[in-house]
């Protein structure tokens, strides 16, 4: 973290294999921490009963270093503690720059001096109050000179607060003093750094000798984004040397890059300054200075400069953009050449990129008991510490599709979602976007997190039965219910839908979803048959919640009607009426009263009633009457009761005919009583059977006497 920032942080149960717990009951956690480093507002935090988590802010103070915090719960014995690294972008050291690197050994030279303020990591960084410069040299006239420049200055050497630099220059007359001159900076609380200059040997640029041009660029290897500061351009010609063994080890000027000579035209090359005869200007219409810089919204040039006659180099005017990244000056001078020189933009605190946070760990998003997740969107600097926003930044979340702003001067933002904000339910892993929107949004600030569903609570499918009247045409009702892993319910703090579907849609008419209202654990949804027979399932989803799936059948609860008759004496004589008394149970041998019959005879009879129904005891009495020429008869009955399944039955009679001879016995040769009697005898073991198999009725009354008329007899 940076000093003076703020950062989210949560707290949570798990078991030894990592997995988050639900608190049974509200949980005080203790906290202890490093407070001269960071700040939490509480010595404690609760979990709330049925919570997997609670989450609060770490606020660091104005000093850098390693801080801790240490969370446990004494009852149930368990600690753990994990450190914060704090470091600072406020400067912690100076650095200085001197500006060419090599003067000419003349009168009245000039040099380029700044200084400016680096942090920890050495970048460059903006005062936090106006910082006093001393100057020094190892040259007591160098010195004595830039003494005297600070007291004519109005800025006397201060770097304004906001500032990241103090730039000036020396007038100085180099004809007779050492080759290399140290020129430093100090200031207290800050240390000192210095920088170095060397001298050499000045020609015109008319000069015979100095026929091998060359130029070079200078400024600052980093600059703080929004601040301005000077490049240098200077020119010189690569004359060969004669010392041909060169020591540079002990150089303060890393020579290398000067004393080259890259088309090899020149052995033991050494860079000398160039004194121009004539004005070299950046403007009008004799100008010969151009600068150019590769993205003026990294690095603009606010004044190109000159090089004056008989001087070497040129000063000119840059400002870095609100942006960071690289830049590239470039400066050409016809009749010379042309030189580059590159340089960083640099924002140690500017929102460089954003990240998604879950307080149930980087790899998963934790649903509680009524299916919200939180998550946090955090803006980082380069060095991926919270850093707040200069203006509100916009992000659209998906695939929740809401928007979510950092509001400025804060360095994150933290958003409750439900479970129901996906598009689907199918998948275990989600992946989540923050797309910046808005005026001038930046994509570079999108990010992206890969996350675990981790459902805390399931919905639950409660049927009236498991086997419903597929004939019915009253409506079942059926739940769905939200519950914990404890199969406790859980009451929703807002309307919820679930997803319900039957894997066989011709059996039941469900509606597609069921609504659990606030406050509500559960919902109720309308069950109807459709007068199918089978086996089915119904299943349960919603996002962010265990579905579950029950089975149940369809089946006809209908009792099945039976037709039975009482005993007719066969064969019956034609044109004769006989009476034929029916029975209706059901199939559990009951008794149906108020059963409608309707009798069918075929051509060769005829019945009074056609229509009838059964008395209290299942009865039912009608008459029919066969006509000659058939041998049998046939009376097709149909039974229907309200609540029964209907049943149909025919039933076929022997008649008496006028040909005895068509009987195939005959044939046999045995006499005609035998035959009768053969026929006599099956009826009666027929008559017997049936009589065995039919159920006893109740007799009436008068029946009754009969019977005992007859055993009298």
């Amino acid at each position: 973290m940076h000093v003076e920032s703020e950062m989210p942080f949560s707290v949570f149960l798990q078991t030894s294999d990592g997995t988050i717990i639900q608190a049974p009951y509200d949980i005080e956690v203790a906290l202890d921490y490093e407070d001269e480093l960071i700040e939490l507002g509480s010595n404690n935090m609760v979990i709330k009963k049925g919570a997997y988590y609670t989450w609060g802010i770490i606020k660091t103070t104005d000093k850098v270093g390693t801080a801790f915090i240490k969370t446990s719960q004494n009852d149930l014995k368990l600690q753990t503690a994990q450190n914060i690294r704090i470091s600072s972008s406020l400067p912690s050291g100076l650095e200085v720059n001197v500006f060419p690197k090599i003067i000419a050994k003349e009168i009245n030279r000039n040099i380029d001096v700044i200084v400016n303020l680096v942090d920890l990591e050495g970048l460059p960084t903006l005062a936090q109050e106006d910082i006093q410069l001393e100057f020094f040299s190892d040259n007591d006239y160098v010195g004595v000179k830039i003494d005297k420049t600070m007291q004519e200055s109005i800025q006397n050497g201060i770097i304004k607060k906001g500032e990241f630099s103090y730039h000036f220059r020396q007038k100085l007359t180099l004809s007779n003093v050492a080759p290399e001159i140290i020129i430093g900076a100090s200031t207290e609380g800050l240390g000192i750094a210095y920088d170095c200059f060397m001298t050499r040997q000045a020609y015109t640029s008319d000069n015979p000798i100095a026929q091998n041009k060359t130029m070079h660029v200078f400024t600052l290897d980093k600059i703080p984004s929004n601040s301005n500061t000077v490049a240098i351009y200077q020119i010189g010609a690569l004359i060969e040397s004669s010392n041909i063994e060169k020591d540079e080890k002990d150089d303060c000027v890393d020579l290398a890059l000067f004393d080259k000579d890259e088309t090899g035209s020149v052995v033991n090359a050494e860079f000398h300054p160039i004194l121009s005869n004539e004005n070299l200007v950046s403007e009008g219409s004799f100008q010969k200075v151009n600068l150019i810089s590769s993205d003026s919204l990294l690095l603009n040039i606010i004044q190109s400069g000159n090089i004056n006659s008989g001087y070497s180099y040129g000063t000119s005017e840059i400002s870095s953009g609100k942006e960071t990244g690289k830049a590239t000056l470039s400066t050409t001078i016809k009749g010379i050449g042309s030189a580059t020189s590159s340089t960083e933009i640099v924002n140690t605190l500017k929102h460089d990129k954003t990240k998604i946070f879950s307080p149930t760990g980087s790899d998963r998003i934790l649903f509680d008991n009524e299916g919200n997740f939180d998550l946090f969107i955090i803006a980082l600097d380069g060095r991926d510490r919270p850093t707040f926003v200069e203006d509100e930044a916009k992000y659209l979340l998906t695939p929740v599709n809401e928007l979510v702003v950092i509001s400025k001067d804060r360095t994150f933002t933290n958003a409750k979602f439900h479970n129901d904000s996906f598009g689907t339910m199918d998948e275990k892993k989600v992946l989540f976007e923050a797309i910046p929107i808005g005026i001038s949004a930046d994509d570079d600030l999108k990010s992206v997190a890969s996350f675990e569903k981790d459902p805390s609570s399931m919905v639950k499918i409660i049927l009236p039965y498991n086997e419903m009247d597929a004939n019915t045409e009253q409506t079942y009702n059926g739940i769905v219910q939200l519950i914990d892993f404890n199969n406790n319910p859980i009451q929703t703090s807002r309307n919820l839908q679930v997803k319900i579907n039957s894997t066989n849609s011709e059996l039941i008419d469900i509606p597609r979803f069921v609504n659990i209202e606030e406050g509500n654990s559960f919902g109720i949804f309308s069950i109807d048959t459709s007068g199918e027979i089978g086996q089915s399932m119904i299943s349960a989803d919603m996002n962010g919640v265990v579905g579950s799936q029950q089975e149940f059948k369809t089946k006809s609860f209908l009792t099945k009607l039976k037709i039975s008759t009482g005993i007719v004496n066969e064969p019956i004589t034609p044109g004769e009426p006989v009476e034929l008394k029916l029975f209706v149970d059901d199939q559990y041998l009951e008794s149906v009263e108020g059963a409608s019959l309707k009798i069918v005879p075929d051509s060769n009879t005829t019945i009074t009633p056609t229509n009838i129904k059964t008395k209290n005891d299942g009865s039912a009495k009608l008459y029919f009457t066969a006509q000659p020429g058939a041998p049998t008869i046939s009376l097709q009955i149909f039974a229907t009761a309200e609540g029964y399944v209907d049943e149909q039955r025919t039933f076929e009679f022997s008649v008496v005919t006028n040909d005895p001879s068509s009987l195939p016995t005959l044939e046999l040769g045995f006499p005609d009583w035998i035959v009768y009697i053969g026929i006599a005898a099956i009826v009666v073991i027929g008559i017997v059977i049936f009589i065995f198999l039919k159920k006893p009725k109740q007799l009436t009354e008068d029946e009754y006497e009969e019977v005992y008329d007859d055993e009298d007899i």
